[in-house]
């Protein structure tokens, strides 16, 4: 499951990234270099929100709200295998319900 490891990339991930950019930015790396880590930190924040839509989405089993998180997702650059796992996991969710 690579970097979301069961759950989306949190507020303490970006931290995280932003906390190593400043270290970077001590060590004397150069202007180009982090810029190129600034653009990976300006994703990763652009791509929170829509985690966090999907993410509440799927835990109400909200089924038009997942649809509409699915497509800001999808707008926000999320990736399609991380996209089709959040499906997947709503229709196992919506499988359980109707076996109860």
């Amino acid at each position: 499951r690579g970097r979301r490891g069961g759950g989306p990339v949190s507020r303490f991930c970006i931290a995280s990234l932003n906390a190593a950019l400043e270290e970077a930015k001590a060590a004397g790396l150069t202007e180009a270099e982090l810029a190129m880590a600034r653009e990976l930190v300006g994703e990763e924040e652009a791509k929170a929100p829509a985690r966090s839509a999907l993410e509440h989405a799927s835990g109400y089993g909200d089924a038009a709200g997942l649809e509409e998180a699915v497509r800001w997702g999808a707008a926000a650059g999320l990736p399609e295998d991380e996209l089709q796992e959040w499906r997947q996991r709503f229709a196992a969710h919506i499988a359980l319900e109707q076996a109860l």
